[in-house]
């Protein structure tokens, strides 16, 4: 993860993930546990502040299961390139 303060104040994270990789119930959970860590360290650290995911669209589309969680937590969510 690559984390950036925009002049605006948004908290922009870029991720990188190959989905592919995480097919299995167990590895789906762990990657679900290890992305809303990484929201809720966002939030933590930058209280009130928009946060926006961009994921690598070159992975393939984001899963709906992740981005059901990251909304959930206001998240927004983007892709790149």
């Amino acid at each position: 993860m690559s984390r950036m303060v925009m002049k605006n104040g948004d908290i922009v994270n870029l991720e990188t993930y190959d989905w592919n990789t995480y097919q299995g119930p167990a590895l789906r959970a762990a990657l679900i546990q290890e992305i809303r860590a990484k929201a809720n360290n966002c939030i933590n650290d930058y209280p009130g502040q928009k946060i926006i995911f961009c994921f690598n669209s070159e992975a393939g589309a984001i899963p709906d299961d992740i981005k059901k969680m990251l909304q959930d937590l206001h998240i927004e969510i983007q892709t790149w390139p």
